[in-house]
């Protein structure tokens, strides 16, 4: 499988209460994840939803989503990681709401060997920029 559709529980009807939801997308060997979230609609500040550059919560931080979003074109955000991405979605006992959509594919892994040594894909497309 070469990517998928994760909504929040019982998207698009109103996510239950007090959730803790963990999500790891791990992309095969030699690839990378690219996330696209299409829509979000929470309790702003009290249910979220985090995105991480790894396999677990006990690290880098992308990006926290709470609120309503809407973006340009139906696009909420877009966003590129390693070979691992990991999703926290969380929901207390108060107001609930439709939640996320977002879908992810993979992508080949960024080679940094070639004609940008010492340097990192740009996110979102394969620029580079000094580590």
């Amino acid at each position: 499988m070469d990517g998928a559709e994760i909504t929040s529980p019982n998207y698009p009807d109103d996510y239950p209460p007090d959730l803790l939801c963990d999500y790891l997308i791990t992309a095969p060997e030699g690839s990378a994840v690219t996330l696209v979230i299409e829509f979000l609609e929470t309790e702003p500040k009290h249910d979220w939803l985090r995105l991480y550059n790894s396999t677990n919560n006990n690290t880098r931080l992308l990006a926290t989503y709470s609120g309503t979003h809407s973006g340009y074109n139906g696009l909420v955000a877009r966003w590129e990681a390693g070979q691992n991405m990991f999703l926290q979605f969380k929901s207390d006992s108060t107001y609930s709401h439709r939640g996320f959509k977002l879908y992810y594919h993979f992508r080949p892994e960024f080679n940094h060997l070639g004609k940008c040594p010492n340097m990192r894909p740009r996110i979102p497309k394969c620029d580079c920029f000094p580590l």
